[in-house]
């Protein structure tokens, strides 16, 4: 039985760049909520009925994962898990469903998070970013206020992508 890999980080922190290269070094499928929803609704947003659409979509791919899993298929879970509760249940499913599992953090500086943002914001504006909606000064604010730092002790045995 293969593992599965939880990738964590914030937006823009190269979370969906890093998973791609880890999928082609270790062949692995990435499971990806947002690109799921992208397929229900192609701007990606779903307003106040954001956290149910993306609920069903992860009960969706858990049940996936757990199929390609025990088929001898790697899966990467490109979530984010930007809160401790999150992090907790993603590996009570692992340990509840016998699947093995490894974290991996991608942290990004501050200054560069802002720098992809800004890049992210003008591919936006450009019509290049299908899916991808503007990070505003207010939106921000909101992700840095909701994204929960792993601290030292979570984060024991984990691996950490340093971006930037």
């Amino acid at each position: 039985m293969k593992n599965v890999i939880l990738i964590c980080g914030k937006i823009c922190s190269g979370k969906s760049y890093y998973a791609k290269q880890l999928a082609a070094e270790r062949k692995a499928r990435i499971l990806s909520v947002d690109e799921e929803m992208l397929k229900i609704n192609p701007t990606g947003l779903f307003g106040d009925k954001h956290e149910e659409v993306a609920a069903e979509v992860k009960a969706q791919l858990l049940a996936q994962c757990v199929e390609l899993t025990k088929n001898g298929v790697q899966v990467i879970l490109d979530w984010g898990y930007w809160k401790r509760q999150d992090r907790r249940d993603a590996e009570a499913f692992c340990m509840t469903n016998g699947l093995p599992y490894e974290w991996h953090y991608v942290d990004v500086p501050d200054a560069q998070w802002r720098r992809n943002i800004d890049k992210r914001n003008q591919a936006v504006l450009k019509g290049e970013e299908k899916g991808s909606f503007f990070v505003d000064d207010e939106l921000l604010e909101k992700l840095q206020h909701n994204f929960e730092t792993p601290d030292q002790s979570e984060m024991a045995g984990w691996i950490i992508r340093k971006n930037g």
